[in-house]
């Protein structure tokens, strides 16, 4: 790892004295621009995590901030602790994580630990929510979660950032960034450190006879590095290289099934991305290749050790013609290589090959239409053409009734397919359809700002991957048919009258996942839903900010989630409200903010995951400070 660390430092240095040497005018470009090369379709929902939000919450994960900011259901074993997505009914690996354009998922797991990603890392996050097969590929039926770069270029600006928190537990966290930007180069180094002791208290329901308990062998501590160069060689192309490395040691909580826990885990990654970019007139071309390293050693009786080393390009051509159309092409290689003494064979490689291609067309200045199309090969074997097709039509200043549908995938796991004892080589790619519909509708009157969205979605996934027992071993099979569809509602509201501004946002989701095959006579897990997906949940969030002070109150619904797939067995749903109080000022040139926040306010004894308790009520105070 560290032979690989010093040679990114060698291309950051390459990079960087290349940009001093070509750099010629300034332009104010977004490096959204540079980084991202997917197109949204039309027709789909996302929800933006706006800057404001990220920097109030540094000193948490994005599995933590996802969990008490949205209604999206965190499969959450603890505090630090591994912590997975699930979106419109679907699996953790079925939403994907994409970093700098490149998919992050642990290709030996099919997803990704939202734990290992500080937000003090993320300048822009988005959630698209639903499938988006063409553009992002592989896995991505349930959502994508977007991590990009927003900066741009600045004549001369230089920015320290400091933000440091205590909590509850011995709960600590810092971070610092520099920002350095000029009109020919911009960067932004960050470290961060994280480090807690979670020993909270918790009431062990299956043995209550023994009163109030402390959590035992949780200690956690992260730390890293991060690096986002962009430089201008002149008005027509542009150079980007991102880098991050990340080192996480953790003791695996015991749950409340076990006398004492003794496991431990360490993840270590480095992600390191160069990007080119040549404008047109009416063109952009991109070239950018990503060399990502991540290791887990995971001990308990045994020990457990891998390693997956991946490198990925793609070059991507965007045109735009006369008539308004947008034509946009991608091909892409990936070739991963996982290290693994449970595998049959220890090294084992994929090789992908990933085609997709694009038009967005707008009609009569009403409609805005998306047609996609993708095609892969993943070693001796590939998908179906993958079609993909939206609108979104404006049908006056206020509604916009926005359409989509398209076919889905989803390839098996590095473990589904290579695992020693069980694995299945001969299995299919998860596949299926999926359908959305939303009605938003946006007003603006003088102080007043409203908009409302209503979107229903159905998906039927085929060849669902599941391990079921065997006569000697678990192993997977593509055995269930799984039907999702549902009800969403999203709800902005903000009145400011002068320097005084309040906020209300409301969520809900209702989500129906059922499994619709027997995989034998009289099984009892059809038409059942499917565990952890919580068939109902709410989210309601109301903030008074009068100039530069803000008090924030925000409530979650979970509903009750079934923990065994033939139903008979279920957590309770629960509520769980968090109050945030704010102040900020500015001396000179240097702005600070204080924040104080309490979570959990009832002190519901609360378990995302059977067995495994969370924090009861907890406390955080902190302070973010910039020096331009």
């Amino acid at each position: 790892m560290f032979k690989a660390a010093a040679f990114v430092c060698f291309m950051y240095c390459i990079v960087g004295i290349y940009a001093q040497k070509k750099s010629h005018d300034t332009i104010l470009l977004p490096i959204t621009e540079i980084i991202t090369s997917q197109t949204h379709a039309k027709g789909i929902q996302y929800i933006d995590l706006d800057s404001s939000l990220l920097r109030k919450n540094e000193s948490q994960s994005l599995g933590q901030l996802l969990q008490s900011n949205t209604s999206l259901y965190l499969k959450n074993y603890g505090n630090n602790q591994l912590s997975t997505i699930s979106i419109r009914g679907g699996s953790a690996q079925q939403t994907q994580v994409f970093w700098s354009g490149f998919n992050t998922n642990n290709a030996m797991l099919g997803q990704l630990d939202l734990s290992t990603i500080p937000i003090s890392t993320v300048n822009q996050a988005q959630l698209i929510l639903g499938a988006q097969a063409t553009a992002y590929g592989s896995g991505a039926i349930g959502g994508i979660i977007n991590i990009n770069e927003n900066k741009i270029f600045k004549a001369q600006a230089n920015e320290i950032e400091l933000n440091n928190a205590i909590g509850s537990f011995q709960n600590y966290s810092s971070s610092i960034k520099l920002k350095f930007s000029r009109k020919k180069l911009s960067n932004q180094f960050s470290i961060y450190y994280h480090k807690s002791k979670n020993n909270f208290d918790y009431k062990n329901r299956l043995r209550p006879e023994d009163g109030i308990q402390k959590m035992q062998n949780g200690e956690s501590q992260f730390y890293g590095i991060t690096n986002h160069l962009q430089a201008k060689i002149n008005d027509k192309n542009f150079l980007n290289y991102n880098f991050w490395m990340h080192q996480q040691n953790r003791n695996i909580s015991p749950n409340l099934l076990e006398q004492a826990g003794i496991a431990q885990q360490s993840d270590a990654f480095f992600k390191n991305n160069i990007a080119w970019i040549q404008y047109f007139s009416k063109s952009k071309l991109m070239l950018s290749t990503a060399l990502m390293n991540d290791e887990l050693n995971y001990q308990n009786n045994f020990v457990s050790n891998s390693r997956i080393l991946s490198w990925m390009s793609f070059a991507s051509f965007e045109t735009r013609f006369n008539n308004g159309m947008v034509l946009n092409s991608k091909v892409q290689y990936n070739s991963i290589t996982a290290y693994f003494n449970a595998y049959e064979n220890p090294k084992t490689n994929l090789k992908q090959y990933q085609f997709t291609s694009s038009i967005e067309k707008t009609i009569a200045q009403k409609i805005n239409t998306s047609l996609a199309f993708r095609y892969e090969t993943q070693n001796d074997k590939s998908t179906p053409l993958i079609v993909q097709a939206g609108a979104d039509y404006h049908l006056n200043k206020n509604f916009i009734l926005k359409i989509n549908a398209g076919n889905t995938y989803r390839w098996p796991t590095l473990n589904d397919l290579y695992w020693r004892e069980g694995g299945n080589i001969n299995l299919r790619p998860e596949h299926g359809l999926q359908a959305e519909a939303g009605l938003v509708y946006q007003v603006q009157h003088k102080n007043f700002k409203a908009k409302m969205n209503n979107t229903v979605f159905y998906r039927q996934i085929n060849d669902w991957i599941i391990w079921l027992p065997g006569a000697n071993f678990w192993s997977p099979e593509n055995i269930a048919k799984v039907e999702s569809k549902g009800l969403e509602t999203k709800i902005d509201l903000s009145y400011r009258i002068q320097d005084f501004e309040i906020q209300f946002k409301f969520n809900y989701d209702h989500t129906l996942s059922q499994n619709k095959k027997q995989k034998f006579e009289n099984d009892a897990t059809y038409n059942k839903q499917l565990i952890y997906t919580p068939i109902q949940q709410v989210f309601a969030a109301l903030a008074f900010n009068y100039k530069k002070t803000s008090l924030a109150f925000n409530r979650k619904y979970t509903g009750f989630r079934y923990t065994i797939a033939d139903n008979s067995e279920y957590l309770d749903a629960f509520w769980v409200s968090n109050v945030s109080i704010s102040q900020a000022f500015e001396i000179k040139k240097t702005e600070c903010s204080f924040y104080f926040d309490i979570s959990n306010l009832e002190n519901q004894n609360v378990e995302y995951i059977a067995f495994y308790p969370s924090m009861g009520i907890n406390y955080k105070l902190g302070i973010n400070i910039k020096i331009k």
